[in-house]
């Protein structure tokens, strides 16, 4: 499997003493921080999951002039809450987000 670009694995996103001490997460949250859109991707079938940045697409694709977008990938395992987690670190971090659950 390669790795995707701006693709971080969601345990990185977690605090430890460890990774406070090594600089990794901050720099995981600024990419957090810093993102246009973020993504999460389901580790069972590497579906793309919308989590941030609806407006942002929309407006790229309405546009006739280029625009990019820092586009963020967290992968989350099944199972383990960290959809429901990167929910709450989107919201502390950008002020909602825009996922919605499929019936």
């Amino acid at each position: 499997m390669q790795r995707r670009i701006n693709e971080i694995p969601f345990e990185a996103l977690i605090t430890t003493e460890h990774d406070l001490v090594n600089g990794l997460l901050g720099e995981t949250k600024q990419l957090l921080d810093s993102a246009d859109v973020v993504y999460a991707v389901d580790g069972r079938d590497d579906r793309d999951i919308l989590i941030y940045g609806r407006e942002k697409l929309r407006r790229i694709a309405e546009s006739d002039v280029p625009e990019g977008a820092r586009v963020v990938r967290v992968r989350i395992r099944s199972g383990q809450n960290e959809l429901e987690s990167l929910l709450e670190l989107v919201r502390q971090s950008k002020g909602y987000h825009d996922y919605a659950e499929s019936a």
